[in-house]
């Protein structure tokens, strides 16, 4: 049973919604004790004198880097926890979140968990179920992401995985925290990965949210025309996913990913039999059929 969990948040201007949350994390009913720190990047407005209400919080100030930089130096600062949970500065658990969490993590494999979320508008009305999920592999993490960073929680094992890669990658080359965790997790044949049907968190969307849901027809056709009808996404997966693979020690799998690289980027043949052979990659079935396209037009060379 897991005794000691360190919870990662990072903080901008968040002083509208921070109290929720920080609320709902000490009021977990949880048997394990756990311990919050935070890593303000750069605030400039009431966050800090917020933190510094929560006596048990434990504050990194520091200068302005970014979220992805910023969830980086708190995995890599913060150890000697049995289990570490990624925390956004908006959002609200509910009471069983961590304790649902380390019933999984709570083994000597290294674990990776995440789950559904229950979206919710600024007030936090009901707006919508998220529970997709794709089989966690190295095919599927190489074109897009299945699992969202404020769900996720994984044990101190897949934290020493996490650190051979953090130590040695590009932020540059870095979608974000969440999609770089799930790569590290779907290259290593030792992890193990728990996707949870439960929603334990409350999902916030509201005017000044850095990532977050797309809740309705035109935040996602805006979505869509803005990355340029999914390519620059696409690219940047396969960007990150090379990055992490060329860190890799199993030579298999660097083998059998690379044999993927050359068949969405060699010739026409054998982009057609990739394709053939390839069932299904992503959860969004237009998108789905977007990436076959632009793989048989040899957009991905």
């Amino acid at each position: 049973m897991i005794k000691k969990v360190a919870i990662l948040l990072s903080t901008y201007n968040g002083e509208q919604y921070l109290k929720d949350e920080l609320d709902s994390i000490f009021n977990q009913k949880s048997s394990a004790n756990i311990d919050v720190f935070v890593r303000d990047d750069g605030s400039s407005d009431a966050t800090l004198s917020i933190l510094e209400e929560y006596e048990s919080v434990q504050i990194f100030p520091s200068p302005n880097v970014g979220v992805i930089k910023s969830f980086f130096d708190l995995v890599t600062r913060v150890k000697g926890y049995e289990a570490y949970f990624f925390c956004d500065q908006d959002d609200v658990w509910l009471e069983d979140k961590v304790e649902r969490a380390c019933q999984f993590l709570s083994t000597t494999e290294p674990a990776l968990y995440s789950s559904a979320l229950k979206v919710v508008d600024h007030e936090l009305n009901f707006l919508k179920l998220i529970n997709e999920y794709s089989n966690l592999n190295y095919e599927n993490s190489l074109v897009e992401a299945v699992g969202t960073g404020c769900t996720m929680a994984f044990n101190d094992k897949f934290r020493t995985l996490a650190l051979k890669v953090l130590d040695n990658i590009q932020a540059s080359d870095v979608i974000m925290h969440d999609s770089l965790f799930i790569k590290i997790a779907s290259i290593n044949r030792t992890v193990i990965h728990k996707h949870d049907d439960y929603a334990g968190i409350l999902y916030r969307q509201h005017a000044n949210n850095v990532v977050g849901a797309k809740v309705n027809i035109f935040s996602k056709v805006n979505s869509f025309i803005t990355h340029r009808f999914g390519l620059d996404n696409q690219r940047a997966n396969i960007k990150e996913f090379r990055a992490v693979l060329q860190l890799t020690e199993d030579k298999e799998i660097r083998q059998e990913a690379n044999e993927l690289f050359y068949g969405i980027s060699s010739n026409l043949f054998n982009r057609l039999n990739y394709i053939r052979r390839v069932n299904r990659f992503k959860r969004n079935s237009f998108m789905n059929v977007l990436f076959c396209l632009y793989t048989i037009a040899g957009i991905h060379k």
